[in-house]
């Protein structure tokens, strides 16, 4: 009797050993089922952004792999990883992720090959940048020294480690990075030049954040570096269809300028918007002006006259210079302004 109650008790202890094991290995497929069909969710959703917006993609990779992913679909990400980073001219993260995936020597090679061309760098200058990317602040000497000393590039290399720190986190790093522009009108600022860049370069957000980021920052800020930031604005806002906000910031900036730079600005502003379609905002901006001395900008100025308010004194004074303008016109020799000139003429 006691010896079958004791092999009952085993039994079930057996039972209940074996219960519970089999209880933890169905959570634990579960719970694996569920971070691969989130890391799935995750590689679909990379998938899908990586034409429009390739920083996101990788970003979403990297989750899905740390997430969980079917072996075929890891590796497929892992290499979707790298080669986003190297198209999309982040080399020194493309370069370590190589080394850490384990990349030929061939596509490491065209790696640096690519930033070498790009940055017009050497390449000890690239493996410095690549040994020295984790190292904070040291890091940003080094970027600095070599756009400044060796690049031939230094605009784009400084551009484009701000914008790879930027993408890993690390903003305070990457506002350490200094662009020099030598053909900059920005009077040597660093973010001014930056902003400038970027803008150029069709990434306006970019831009907007550096020159928001450069007015919110503690410090004096003087008259010409904050007419350039708003007159910045102004075109970004212009280039984004706001007319009335570009307006707006056409006028902030030109009332930190002198005299003589606020009319350069204000006419500039409106070539821009008459340049667009915009005649009437045109008008709006150098109605008041005195005549301008520049035969070309007295000109504009006519046209402008003549096409927004139907200015008959301005007509009169163009339809004085029509021979002149058409021989121009026939001989090759005019622009937007001489051909917008004739066509009124003409109408």
């Amino acid at each position: 009797m006691i010896d079958s109650m004791i092999t009952n008790r085993r039994r079930c202890g057996k039972l209940s050993v074996r219960a519970s094991f089999l209880a933890t290995l169905l959570l634990s497929l579960i719970f694996v089922t569920e971070l691969s069909a989130n890391g799935a969710g995750l590689f679909r959703k990379a998938y899908s952004v990586e034409t429009s917006n390739p920083e996101a993609a990788i970003s979403y990779y990297r989750q899905a792999i740390s997430a969980g992913l079917p072996a075929n679909l890891r590796r497929a990400a892992v290499w979707k990883v790298y080669f986003l980073y190297k198209r999309n001219h982040y080399y020194i993260q493309a370069y370590r992720y190589g080394n850490s995936i384990g990349a030929g020597g061939a596509q490491q090679s065209e790696i640096m090959q690519n930033a070498l061309h790009r940055w017009g760098i050497t390449s000890s200058d690239f493996n410095k940048l690549v040994q020295g990317w984790a190292s904070g602040n040291g890091f940003a000497d080094l970027a600095n020294q070599i756009i400044a000393n060796r690049s031939r590039q230094g605009a784009v290399l400084a551009a484009d480690l701000r914008r790879a720190l930027e993408m890993e986190g690390n903003a305070a790093l990457a506002s350490r990075i200094v662009v020099r522009n030598p053909n900059s009108k920005s009077g040597n600022d660093p973010d001014i030049e930056q902003a400038e860049y970027f803008y150029a370069q069709g990434d306006l957000p970019g831009a907007e954040r550096v020159l928001w980021k450069r007015m919110d920052a503690s410090g004096y800020i003087d008259g010409a570096a904050r007419s350039r930031i708003l007159y910045l604005l102004g075109k970004i806002r212009l280039k984004q269809g706001k007319e009335e906000e570009a307006i707006r910031y056409y006028r902030l900036g030109a009332g930190y300028a002198s005299d003589a730079e606020s009319r350069r600005m204000l006419a500039l502003a409106s070539y821009q918007l008459y340049r667009d379609g915009k005649k009437d905002a045109a008008y709006e901006l150098i109605d008041q002006f005195p005549e301008p001395d520049e035969d070309r900008m007295r000109l504009y100025f006519l046209v402008v006259a003549v096409d927004a308010s139907g200015d008959a004194n301005a007509l009169r004074r163009l339809k004085g210079m029509e021979k002149e303008l058409k021989e121009r016109v026939r001989l090759g020799q005019a622009g937007f302004l001489e051909k917008k000139a004739v066509e009124m003429l003409n109408r």
